[in-house]
């Protein structure tokens, strides 16, 4: 089980809120009782945090074009690299089980918190704070 904390938060409101949510819907799969761990049941719940999962990526990638993250290719590859092998253990679902994914998953997700995400949130809050504090152009300025 995994449990949102403040050391997790970016402090962008919109990645947290997401983080938050694959949190929740990681600890719904730890939560599963013996007779909800039906394999069309457990596959089902699988596949819709494997969608989840590439949702956030989506939002993630936007932002990063956006503020015009430095590390954009390398944070886009590592998310290629998560997706391939989370489809990889879903193929084979039959045979590992949902725990393996399960564990899988919290796994890359806490990493990627702290290794991937901070480092663009903290991106993200510099330039809009950048963007925010730059006076204004001369030709956006209001005649007097």
């Amino acid at each position: 089980m995994m449990i949102w904390n403040d050391g997790l938060a970016t402090r962008n409101l919109i990645i947290d809120k997401e983080h938050k949510e694959l949190i929740e819907f990681l600890n719904i799969i730890d939560e599963l009782t013996p007779n909800q761990k039906s394999l069309t049941y457990s596959l089902e719940i699988i596949r819709s945090l494997y969608r989840l999962t590439a949702q956030h990526f989506s939002h993630e990638e936007l932002l990063m074009r956006e503020f015009n993250y430095n590390n954009e290719q390398r944070h886009l590859g590592e998310y290629r690299v998560m997706l391939e092998n989370f489809q990889n253990l879903i193929n084979d679902f039959d045979r590992i089980g949902i725990g393996v994914i399960a564990a899988f998953f919290e796994q890359w997700l806490s990493g990627h918190l702290l290794r991937e995400d901070m480092p663009l949130a903290r991106f993200i809050q510099r330039n809009q704070k950048l963007a925010h504090d730059a006076p204004a152009r001369p030709e956006n300025r209001r005649k007097s």
